[in-house]
């Protein structure tokens, strides 16, 4: 995983620097920049993720396994079933798929993070997927953030917007490794982001399909962080309110 996020590296740091340099051209030439310039991001975005995830993994980390889950499988069918297919990529979704098969197919590494010397194993499963869910979520918050610090030209809110998105998207990541001690504040903190990024995403973006996808995936990590048992009873709730 690692010596594919570093793959991924180059041609994210290859598409940047012209992205950058016709942005103040104007016209058709800033909207290609603007489109290469996400493009460059997401890819970079993705070459760090592997990287971290790498790193994650050797801690027997659950949530990076689940996340690492999502961005292989996803990176390999894009690919697969994409138009580009250069040697470069090819070799990144061969890497992809052999750390697919190993993360799942390997019984020792399965027991590696599973089993009951793995560092959370006594996590809630509910506890485990908002973790996961969350990390995904705070990707995307930071992903939307950049996108929309470019549209300045077209008002100073979406700017304020990205900026907003981006700390929550860096926060969430924080408040992570506090939920999984199982701290009640972290769990409350945030509660109270995705709320926000609620209200945000409903003044920003409306009532379209691709803006209630992450308001229902928003609501559903709440659910999981509040209302399973399991969930109850790593956050140290009473157990009356467990049965509740």
């Amino acid at each position: 995983m690692a010596v594919a996020g570093l793959l991924l590296l180059w041609p994210a740091l290859q598409i940047l620097p012209p992205a950058f340099q016709v942005l103040g051209l104007g016209g058709l030439a800033t909207a290609f920049g603007l489109l290469a310039l996400e493009l460059g991001i997401v890819i970079l975005a993705l070459g760090v993720s592997l990287l971290v995830l790498a790193v994650r993994l050797t801690r027997a980390d659950r949530v990076a396994r689940g996340l690492s889950y999502i961005l292989l499988g996803s990176f390999s069918l894009a690919v697969l079933f994409g138009n580009d297919h250069y040697i470069g990529l090819v070799v990144v979704m061969l890497l992809c798929l052999a750390c697919l098969a190993i993360l799942a197919g390997v019984p020792r590494v399965r027991m590696f993070f599973t089993g009951p010397e793995a560092p959370h194993a006594g996590e809630g499963i509910s506890v485990t997927v908002a973790r996961t869910l969350l990390a995904a979520f705070a990707c995307l918050c930071i992903l939307l953030g950049v996108a929309f610090l470019p549209a300045g030209d077209l008002g100073g809110q979406w700017v304020l917007a990205g900026i907003i998105l981006i700390a929550i998207g860096v926060t969430v990541f924080v408040l992570n490794s506090h939920l999984a001690r199982g701290e009640p504040m972290a769990r409350l903190i945030t509660t109270g982001l995705l709320v926000v990024y609620a209200i945000l995403e409903l003044i920003t973006s409306g009532r379209d399909p691709a803006s209630l996808l992450p308001l229902a995936m928003a609501a559903g990590i709440a659910g999981l962080l509040w209302l399973p048992p399991d969930a109850q009873r790593h956050f140290g709730q009473p157990r009356m309110a467990a049965e509740v």
